[in-house]
């Protein structure tokens, strides 16, 4: 579990360096972005102490939703785990699925 919330928090750091705060959309309310689907891998053990380096890619961009794929590798060594995880643009209010606002689209265009 603690590879998983690794991987979101990098998900996020990710998102924000390209010009998406998830912090900022939820308190603005216009949107939200919840996870819909999460899957992992574990690839070899990883130990207290080890330092992961998160790689954050986009797998799938659909016209409501995008999938993204994080690989944490310990420094130096294998590849640890490798979370994809997906996440669908609703309309708070009308709690529906609605199309991808252009700040996300612009966002998940820079991490390519």
């Amino acid at each position: 579990p603690h590879l998983i919330a690794l991987a979101h928090e990098a998900v996020e750091d990710a998102l924000r360096a390209a010009g998406l705060d998830f912090a900022a959309v939820l308190r603005e309310g216009a949107y939200a972005l919840p996870l819909v689907r999460i899957e992992s891998d574990f690839k070899t053990p990883v130990r207290h102490g080890d330092d992961l380096e998160p790689t954050v890619t986009v797998v799938k961009r659909g016209e409501r939703s995008f999938t993204l794929k994080t690989v944490l590798t310990i420094a130096g060594g294998p590849v640890a785990a490798e979370v994809v995880q997906t996440h669908v643009a609703l309309d708070p209010k009308a709690r529906a699925a609605v199309t991808l606002p252009a700040a996300v689209v612009t966002a998940l265009e820079r991490l390519g």
